[in-house]
């Protein structure tokens, strides 16, 4: 691989039971943005991408996020170091 080593993640966020589902999803959004990561928002999940450290740390604290905002969630994560 060259140059520095990136990964790529689309994680679907899933709110249990919650009263506001977007809140939960928008403040989790939020925090990936404030961690600094390239961060495109579709309809049905987030992708991310950077460094690795940073978007693993990226990835955990929009999970703690929505644990904070919303209580019970689930989240559906793939993740690939793939340059195509």
């Amino acid at each position: 691989m060259q140059g520095n080593p990136v990964i790529h993640v689309q994680a679907s966020l899933y709110p249990l039971e919650s009263r506001d589902a977007d809140a939960v999803i928008n403040r989790s959004i939020q925090v990936l943005k404030d961690q600094g990561v390239r961060c495109h928002v579709g309809p049905v999940s987030t992708e991310f991408s950077g460094d690795p450290d940073l978007v693993w740390q990226s990835l955990r604290a929009a999970y703690e996020a929505a644990l904070a905002e919303g209580g019970e969630v689930a989240m559906s994560v793939t993740i690939t170091n793939s340059q195509v």
